[in-house]
């Protein structure tokens, strides 16, 4: 979900005509928003999925909801992007307050 500003939303795959882990899906809610991916937060619960193909594939911050579920023992680290993690959709606040997400336009 685009944070630039105060923008939130909910994308499905389809009115996006990609899925995730294919990185076009966040990339194409990227373009359509005028907003660069690394500004871009992206809250899922599934860890190929969401995490690795969605979020870091694409260049946004993944915030992993875990269930209390075992994540890998080290999470993967791209250059600056880490992932984040929340053990349900009610604890991800906590972790989104901590990022400083750069805000920035692709135009």
């Amino acid at each position: 979900m685009p944070l630039s500003g105060q923008g939130v939303g909910l994308f499905p795959s389809c009115t996006l005509g990609y899925a995730k882990p294919d990185p076009r899906a966040l990339l194409t809610v990227a373009e359509r928003h005028g907003v660069a991916p690394a500004s871009m937060i992206d809250i899922g619960d599934d860890w190929a999925c969401d995490v690795l193909g969605g979020a870091l594939g694409a260049g946004a911050v993944p915030v992993c909801i875990s269930k209390d579920r075992p994540t890998p023992d080290t999470p993967p680290t791209f250059g600056q992007q880490h992932v984040h993690e929340a053990a349900t959709l009610a604890d991800a606040p906590a972790p989104i307050r901590t990022l400083n997400i750069p805000e920035g336009t692709t135009s």
